[in-house]
């Protein structure tokens, strides 16, 4: 269940992949040749974009 996305944060902007990893949703943010992993509690897809929670609430367009 990998899907490639990609988000508009700031004026950066992020390709990102999402793995189920051991029932946890997995995002992998690659920026710039710099990878960063991030767990996060839930995927949620609404139209074209992606609602990420971790703590807080974050919106991330295909």
């Amino acid at each position: 269940n990998n899907k490639l996305i990609k988000t508009i944060h700031g004026s950066h902007i992020f390709k990102c992949k999402i793995k189920l990893k051991d029932g946890v949703n997995h995002l992998l943010v690659k920026s710039n040749s710099l990878e960063e992993a991030l767990d996060i509690n839930k995927v949620k897809e609404k139209d074209k974009s992606y609602i990420v929670t971790s703590g807080n609430s974050m919106s991330w367009e295909k």
